[in-house]
């Protein structure tokens, strides 16, 4: 994990303010392409997503907890993933804006494989700073295709 605090040098004399610390960009907000989903041109799907809060991770966590109590049977490592899933889509998605019959319907409607990448994505982003989220997506958008990757599926 990356050290996302350190001391201040004694160089430092000024402290911060609350407001310099709530007028930073440090919330990931990156476009997705979903490629399996087209319009009727062709073009892919592209989204625009933003990784969570502590708030946005803490009421999908209450979310999937209430849904669970809810039943009347629970064991003890007992998930309820559908819930997580449309609270994480719901609370990330920027464009288009979610509300969460919109959320929950595209969970039980669409491929539960591009729901899993798109909600583990979510979570990837919330848990790395903005320094790591450009490294990565330079990473990802410049690196040679995997030949070696391609043959082998092929």
């Amino acid at each position: 994990m990356a050290q996302l605090i350190s001391f201040a040098p004694p160089t430092v004399t000024t402290y911060g303010t609350i407001h310099d610390a709530l007028g930073q960009a440090d919330r990931a907000e990156v476009d997705v392409l979903i490629p399996d989903w087209q319009r009727a041109d062709g073009t892919p799907l592209k989204w625009r997503i933003r990784s969570l809060s502590l708030v946005d991770q803490d009421a999908i966590h209450r979310a999937e907890r209430l849904a669970i109590h809810r039943r009347s049977t629970v064991l003890p490592d007992d998930t309820d993933y559908p819930v997580f899933a449309a609270e994480t889509i719901r609370r990330c998605m920027v464009v288009p804006s979610l509300d969460d019959i919109s959320a929950k319907t595209l969970i039980m409607q669409s491929n539960p494989a591009i729901m899993r990448q798109l909600v583990d994505l979510v979570w990837g982003l919330s848990d790395k700073t903005m320094a790591e989220i450009e490294v990565l997506l330079v990473t990802l958008t410049t690196a040679p295709p995997d030949h070696e990757s391609a043959a082998a599926h092929a």
